[in-house]
């Protein structure tokens, strides 16, 4: 390569990936501590050779215990200064308030008023935000209360207290999510500097060259250039006030191993994630769905002509009057097709796909031949579960009464047939109706496994009708069970946290960006609406006596965990 070819590559590299990659980091605006920073783990970031997964260690930041509480105790003093100067002298500019606040005055000093004065108006606001939190059911009574004090610690520190200009990075570390970020998608990063083609280097990489060699470059050369572009994200995010410089430093280390293990291997591969796991679950779904309309077109016969004999009894064999080899041949070339487009496209690992073309290959002999899968599926109690968590309220709904009047009556001895009026056909019908909706929809978006599905229905449906002829019936709930449904729908919250589509969301987890980058959040941002939102949810099924508060404090600390650690 000539030196003005390669100037040229790199400063278009430089520009390219400039605009992709730095929406990864992110964080709370204004002043605001580290909130899980206290402690270092050691993290991994995965690379295959011919099948054989090898870890490359990248050091990070464990999560200590958060709550939303916390959070929200951070978030408003993350607005500390800006809320201080709206109580300040009038004869004092906004300008020369923060000047006097970043030069080493307290905020009652550069606002020009008494710290009492201060502390008032500053608690003043707070508590009216934290009560109207409790009021919404984001907070219980006791979490305000914690909260109210932490508020009052921190601000009568920060009223008489210069102000460290340090506490105002990010509550979590936007390194890792950029190491992460240039890791995941290092071989369309490769493509992006030498002007190439993702689809090629991953066929040659595939055929067993290492991401160098397909590319025409040393690994030393190519290593440099994808590692000064993640050293440059990382400067940016010290200047964006979302790093400490001595952290960026540490990451650039850790990223410059990561890359430099990943070019040099031969036949690399991505590990699997969750992500990706669930995306291939849903892809696999959504070609069987379509696979028996195929089979007619392949068959030249009506849709519906088919449905009908396979009502019957028939076989798709039968319906279709194609042989089960000529049925087998043709979906599973369409379905394996689709499958290489995605590890073509960089939305999964090849190996992945190669398993996925497995369990696709065997499903679709099954649907050929009518059958089942081997031995008797095994409801997902925690979906099935789920499904009925809002008998109650439903059959309210469906009643046209209000919750309460409906818990009042069962609390005086009634069921829920007798308080809401309706036949116990009918409301079986509608409450069994609404579980199936939801169980379908999970098998959709790849929560539930397909061949569990029927059995899951079932026991909705069991659930359901101990429900309505229960005297009394409170509807407790299964802690455990509702913690991991709860945490199975982080990906459904999010979409509705930022307005996304969970389809194109799932797609860009598995093609290797993180929860916050692929959202188009930051991370601190979206942990906080995410507890909220599972903290109200908790909240009101303990208000309700349907969990213990010890329970209920129990499932925040794990959904907490468990979404920290899908965000790592």
């Amino acid at each position: 390569m000539s030196n003005q070819k390669g100037t040229t590559m790199k400063k278009r590299f430089a520009v390219l990936m400039g605009a992709v990659v730095f929406a990864a980091a992110g964080g709370f605006a204004g002043p605001l501590h580290p909130a899980y920073a206290d402690t270092v783990k050691t993290e991994t970031v995965s690379v295959s050779n011919e099948g054989t997964i090898r870890e490359v260690a990248v050091s990070g930041q464990t999560a200590d215990p958060i709550t939303y509480a916390d959070l929200l105790v951070r978030k408003q003093l993350s607005q500390i200064v800006t809320l201080s100067s709206a109580y300040a002298d009038p004869d004092i500019g906004y300008s020369a308030y923060l000047e006097s606040v970043y030069s080493g005055k307290s905020l009652a000093e550069a606002a020009g008023i008494s710290p009492g004065d201060l502390y008032d108006q500053l608690m003043a606001s707070y508590r009216q935000t934290v009560e109207a939190e409790v009021a919404a059911g984001y907070l219980s009574g006791t979490e305000g209360d914690q909260a109210v004090q932490a508020l009052s610690s921190a601000v009568s520190a920060a009223v008489s207290g210069s102000w460290d200009q340090d506490s105002r990075l990010s509550v979590t570390d936007a390194g890792q999510d950029l190491v992460q970020l240039h890791v995941n998608r290092i071989v369309p990063n490769a493509a992006i500097y030498i002007e190439g083609s993702s689809t090629g280097l991953l066929q040659a990489v595939q055929a067993g060259q290492s991401l160098a060699e397909a590319t025409g470059l040393s690994a030393d050369s190519l290593s440099a250039q994808l590692e000064s572009q993640l050293s440059a994200d990382l400067d940016q995010a010290v200047r964006s006030g979302k790093l400490r410089a001595e952290d960026a430093e540490a990451r650039k280390t850790e990223g410059a191993n990561a890359i430099r293990e990943a070019v040099s291997t031969p036949a690399y591969d991505r590990a699997s994630t969750v992500w990706m796991d669930r995306f291939g679950e849903r892809l696999v779904v959504r070609q069987l769905d379509s696979a028996e309309r195929l089979a007619a077109v392949l068959s030249s016969k009506d849709y519906s002509d088919v449905l009908e004999a396979l009502e019957q009894g028939s076989t798709l064999a039968e319906a279709t009057g194609l042989s089960d080899s000529e049925l087998s041949e043709q979906l599973g070339a369409s379905i394996r097709q689709a499958i290489d487009a995605t590890w073509l496209d960089g939305s999964s690992s090849w190996q992945a796909a190669e398993q996925w073309k497995a369990k696709a290959d065997e499903a679709i002999n099954r649907l050929i031949r009518g059958e089942t899968p081997d031995g008797s599926p095994q409801a997902d109690a925690a979906i099935a579960l789920g499904s009925t968590r809002n008998i109650v309220k439903n059959s309210a709904s469906y009643a046209g009464k209000s919750d309460e009047e409906l818990k009042e009556a069962l609390a005086a001895g009634q069921t829920l047939v007798q308080a809401t009026g309706l036949t116990e056909a009918e409301l079986l019908g509608a409450l069994q109706s609404g579980a199936d909706s939801y169980i379908s929809g999970a098998v959709r978006s790849g929560r539930l496994d397909r061949s569990a599905e029927e059995a899951t229905r079932e026991e909705a449906h069991s659930l359901i009708r101990a429900a309505i002829q229960t005297t009394g019936y409170a509807g407790k709930v299964d802690a455990s069970l509702y913690g991991s449904e709860l945490a199975s729908r982080m990906l459904e919250q999010t979409a509705e946290a930022v307005g996304a589509d969970e389809a194109e969301l799932l797609e860009s987890l598995s093609r290797g960006y993180p929860l916050s980058a692929a959202a188009h959040s930051d991370k601190d941002s979206l942990i906080y609406n995410l507890l909220r939102s599972a903290n109200q949810e908790i909240n009101d099924l303990a208000a309700d006596g349907r969990m213990t508060t010890e329970e209920s404090a129990r499932l925040k600390a794990e959904y907490a965990s468990s979404l920290l650690e899908l965000l790592a």
